[in-house]
């Protein structure tokens, strides 16, 4: 069986940078791993108008990107235990330019991982915790997570400063106070990754011992 490991923080944290260094440590030592994120565990809107889509970035009728109902749980439990199983998987991964899954590629898993990395800012949601064999907080300053955003946003999904900033103060900062922050309360490591590259990098080494003691 494979172990797993749910990895969040608030958006622009690190999460993903972080467990890509866990991983590509892990892999180089020979372990098969997957890399996870709840980005791909949105819901479908295909149902909507693609201006309706875009209006969800912003808040539409109370409902939101950044608010956990606009994710299906559910599809990510049962993607969790079926690698966990030690069985081949495939989903479509979801597209942010046109805020659905109509034509996107997919995520192909392989079977028999070692280590499974369930990364996002939802990835500490009550609904998925006890899957986990050991479950990580991202702790970065609400600021300094936000500029990496800012920089993120602007070079992968191509949007404006301003787009950007409206999203954040629209729905983003909130919906991070009321259901990111309090899942640190949950995890058993806390990792500050707002600190020098030395100092990270004894993080992610203290991480890898810790992870393998585990297999």
């Amino acid at each position: 069986m494979s172990l797993l490991v749910g990895i969040g923080g608030i958006s622009g944290s690190g999460k993903s940078t972080f467990t890509k260094d866990i991983t590509s440590v892990l892999t180089a030592k020979g372990y098969k791993c997957v890399h996870l994120s709840t980005d791909d565990g949105y819901r479908d809107f295909s149902h909507l108008s693609i201006e309706q889509r875009k209006k969800l970035k912003y808040g539409l009728d109370g409902l939101s990107f950044d608010h956990p109902d606009a994710v299906d749980f559910k599809s990510l439990q049962e993607r969790l235990v079926t690698i966990k199983e030690g069985l081949p998987l495939e989903f479509p991964k979801y597209d942010f330019t046109n805020h659905s899954y109509l034509g996107s590629e997919s995520v192909i898993i392989e079977p028999n991982r070692d280590f499974v990395f369930m990364e996002g800012i939802f990835a500490l949601d009550e609904s998925l915790l006890s899957l986990y064999s050991t479950t990580i907080f991202v702790d970065t300053p609400e600021m300094v997570a936000f500029s990496r955003r800012v920089k993120r946003d602007m070079k992968e999904r191509k949007r404006s400063l301003a787009d950007i900033r409206k999203q954040y103060y629209s729905t983003v900062k909130a919906c991070q106070r009321d259901f990111v922050l309090p899942t640190i309360k949950k995890v058993k490591h806390v990792v500050n990754w707002d600190k020098p590259k030395q100092d990270l990098e004894e993080s992610v080494t203290e991480m890898l011992e810790h992870l393998l003691s585990r297999l």
